[in-house]
C-alpha cells in the first residue's frame, strides 16, 4: 500500500493484495459410532474433500475534495469448486465539522459453502419432536404413523450453492466535547441462497415444501395399498433456504474522562436495534423470526442486545463493571394454555479488577455473571437440551477466573 498520485484534496492511495489458500476435510468414521454401540446415533460412512481459493483484491482512497473522502475497492476470488467472483465495495466519509462525521457504504458479498457444510457424513438419530405421518395416520392410526419420533439423518449436503448478499451501511459520528462520541449506523442486508440445517420442526409444519426432498418412505405396506408406504427416515440436512432480509441500527456511545485524583473513569455502550428480519422458504413468501423464534429452528432473534461497560484506571490499576443484556423475545412453543409465551429478557453482570505489573505483564481477577443469573426458560427443542436457548444464553453460572499475561517486547 501506498500514496500513488497528489491529488488537489490530497494524496491518493493504493492498496493491493493476494491470498491463496487451499482447505482439507476429511471425517472417518469411530468405530463404535458407525457399528451402532454408541446409543442414540450411528455415523453413516466417512468422508474427505479439498479445495483451492485464490484472490486478489485492491482499494483506492480517494481525496475527493476538502473534508470528503471516496474508497473503491474490489475483490476477485476463484474457489476451485465454485469458480470466480468479483465483489465490489464503495463508500464516502465527510467530516464537515472536527465534531461531526458523515459515513455511508455500498457493497456485495459472496460465501461459499464450507467443507463441512458440503461433506458431513450424515449421523442418525431421531427426531426431537414425536409428529404424525400427515398421510397415513389419519387412516392408520398405528403408533408407526403417529405420535412416532422418526429415524433422523443430519450432515452435509452437496447440492448446496453460495450464499450472495449487498450490503448498505450510513450512519453518522458526533463528538460534542473531546471526551464524549455518540455514533449511530443504519444496515441493511439482503441474502440470498442461506445456508442452514433444516430441522424436523420445520419440515412436518411445511410438510408439502419439504416432503418431496426430506421424507425418505420405504414400500408400500400391502395392507393399505392405497397409501404411500411409512416414513423411513427424515432428512435434516444442511439447505439453501432462499432469501434473507434484515436491517437494523448500531448505537455507539463512549466516555472517557480527564485524569483527576481518584483516577480516570470511562464509559461505553455498544447496541443494536433489529428493525427487521425475515427469511423466505419457499423462495416466495417471507416469514418474520423479529422478537421470536426463527420459524426454521436457527435462532432467536431477540430485539435490543447491548454491551455497556465503566471502567477506571489509576496507574497500574484498572477495573471494569460490564453489563451483557438480551431482550426477551416470543417463545418458539406456545404456552399450556395454547396463548404466545414471553422468554424473558437476559440480563447478565461481569467484574474484573487489573494490575499491570512488572515485566510487561498483567494480572487480571474477575467474576463473570456476578448475580449467578440462570438463563430465561425456553420451551424449544431444536437443540440438543431442553429448558433454554443456548444461542441466546449461557447455562454456566457464576464463574471466577484468573490470569496472567506477558507481552515480549
Amino acid at each position: 500500500s501506498k500514496d500513488i498520485y497528489d491529488l488537489p484534496a490530497g494524496p491518493l492511495a493504493m492498496a493491493v493484495g493476494t491470498e491463496l489458500r487451499h482447505e482439507n476435510f476429511s471425517d472417518n468414521a469411530d468405530f463404535d459410532l458407525a457399528s451402532g454401540q454408541i446409543l442414540g446415533g450411528t455415523q453413516v460412512g466417512a468422508k474427505s474433500a479439498s479445495r483451492s481459493v485464490d484472490a486478489v483484491f485492491a482499494e483506492l482512497n480517494v481525496p475527493v475534495v476538502k473534508d470528503v473522502e471516496a474508497q473503491l475497492a474490489a475483490r476477485f476470488d476463484h474457489y476451485s469448486d465454485f469458480g470466480g467472483t468479483v465483489n465490489p465495495k464503495i463508500a464516502v466519509r465527510w467530516q464537515p465539522l472536527q465534531s461531526l462525521l458523515l459515513r455511508s457504504s455500498w457493497g456485495t458479498g459472496f460465501r461459499v459453502p464450507t467443507l463441512y457444510d458440503l461433506y458431513t457424513p450424515l449421523t442418525q438419530g431421531t427426531t426431537g419432536n414425536a409428529f404424525d405421518d400427515p398421510l397415513r395416520c389419519p387412516t392408520t392410526g398405528s403408533v408407526q404413523d403417529c405420535g412416532n419420533n422418526f429415524r433422523l439423518l443430519n450432515g452435509g449436503n452437496p447440492a448446496l450453492i453460495p450464499e450472495k448478499s449487498k450490503q448498505f451501511n450510513a450512519g453518522v459520528v458526533w463528538a460534542p466535547v473531546n471526551a464524549v462520541s455518540l455514533g449511530v449506523d443504519y444496515w441493511n442486508i439482503r441474502k440470498t441462497n442461506t445456508i442452514a440445517q433444516i430441522t424436523s420442526d420445520a419440515i412436518f409444519a411445511n410438510y408439502d415444501l419439504y416432503a418431496p426432498t426430506h421424507i425418505v418412505r420405504g414400500p408400500v405396506d400391502p395392507a393399505y395399498p392405497n397409501l404411500p408406504g411409512p416414513i423411513d427416515y427424515v432428512l435434516g440436512d444442511n439447505v439453501n433456504l432462499g432469501k434473507l432480509h434484515t436491517s437494523g441500527v448500531d448505537v455507539d456511545v463512549s466516555y472517557r474522562g480527564a485524569p483527576g485524583p481518584l483516577g480516570t473513569f470511562g464509559f461505553t455502550l455498544n447496541g443494536t436495534y433489529i428493525l427487521e428480519w425475515q427469511r423466505q422458504f419457499d423462495g416466495v413468501n417471507f416469514l418474520s423470526a423479529l422478537g421470536s423464534v426463527d420459524p426454521a429452528g436457527v435462532g432467536a432473534v431477540p430485539r435490543w442486545r447491548h454491551y455497556a461497560a465503566l471502567t477506571w484506571n489509576q496507574g497500574p490499576w484498572g477495573a471494569t463493571v460490564a453489563d451483557s443484556f438480551t431482550l426477551g423475545y416470543t417463545d418458539a412453543n406456545p404456552s399450556a394454555a395454547g396463548e404466545p409465551r414471553r422468554v424473558g429478557s437476559y440480563d447478565i453482570w461481569n467484574v474484573q479488577c487489573t494490575c499491570a505489573s512488572f515485566m510487561n505483564s498483567s494480572v487480571a481477577l474477575g467474576v463473570k455473571n456476578v448475580f449467578d443469573r440462570a438463563p430465561p426458560f425456553s420451551n424449544q427443542t431444536s437443540f440438543m437440551q431442553n429448558g433454554y436457548n443456548a444461542l441466546i444464553s449461557d447455562p454456566r453460572g457464576r464463574l471466577f477466573y484468573a490470569s496472567v499475561t506477558v507481552a515480549f517486547k
